[in-house]
């Protein structure tokens, strides 16, 4: 596993340089009437998934059973710096692992999502306590009674 996770660092170090080379106009400041077209192709434009925007597919990605907590954690901060060149930043719940973190991360590989629009933030949370992946670590659980969420 330690061999795979050096080639999985190294793709992902190389396609987050490629993506901040290529994203790099969209990020400059632009004409009030450019502003309004990126307005128009966020609501209209076509999304993508991240295995798009990163030519890395879902299943490159170990399964977090598979990996140990130094592990998660440095795949954590990797893909985040990999988000941050698509304009993503990515925001947890405090009290939430980086196993958790990770899993989230990883299941949300095929989410559709705008790209190179500052201010983006990828917060996985669905607003359905029941079924959140941060499961009782869920910001949301609060309101929520306690008589419809499951033990």
């Amino acid at each position: 596993m330690h061999n795979y996770l050096q080639h999985l660092h190294a793709d992902i170090r190389q396609r987050t340089a490629q993506l901040q080379t290529e994203l790099i106009p969209i990020a400059k400041a632009d004409p009030f009437e450019d502003h309004f077209a990126k307005i128009d192709a966020y609501l209209h434009g076509p999304e993508y998934d991240f295995e798009y925007w990163t030519d890395l597919l879902q299943d490159e990605l170990p399964v977090p059973e598979r990996l140990t907590d130094a592990q998660c954690a440095a795949l954590v901060e990797a893909l985040a710096v990999l988000w941050e060149a698509l304009k993503i930043r990515v925001s947890f719940p405090e009290s939430c692992t980086l196993r958790t973190q990770y899993s989230a991360m990883r299941k949300s590989w095929k989410i559709s999502c705008p790209v190179g629009i500052e201010g983006t933030v990828m917060d996985f949370c669905s607003g359905y306590a029941p079924d959140c992946v941060f499961g009782k670590e869920c910001p949301c659980r609060e309101f929520w009674e306690e008589d419809e969420l499951p033990p």
